[in-house]
């Protein structure tokens, strides 16, 4: 059963190529199984924010692809 789950499940994708230094729009993103990785419906919270690597389309988000400051996080 959770095989099938994650199987059903749905992650966050890079849809195209993108440069370090980049901000993450919604056009940057596709849905895509496994849902292994970063949940969709977290979409929200990667929005926006600055790119510390380049990333290839099809490669799932990963949390350490982002800057993260905690001024970025009182600003919101």
């Amino acid at each position: 059963e959770l095989a099938a789950r994650d199987g059903a499940r749905r992650s966050l994708f890079y849809s195209k190529d993108i440069k370090r230094g980049e901000f993450l729009d919604p056009c940057d993103l596709i849905e895509l199984r496994p849902g292994r990785y970063i949940s969709s419906s977290r979409v929200e919270e990667f929005l926006g924010k600055v790119l510390m690597r380049d990333v290839q389309a099809h490669r799932p988000l990963s949390e350490s692809d982002f800057k993260s400051s905690r001024c970025e996080d009182l600003l919101r």
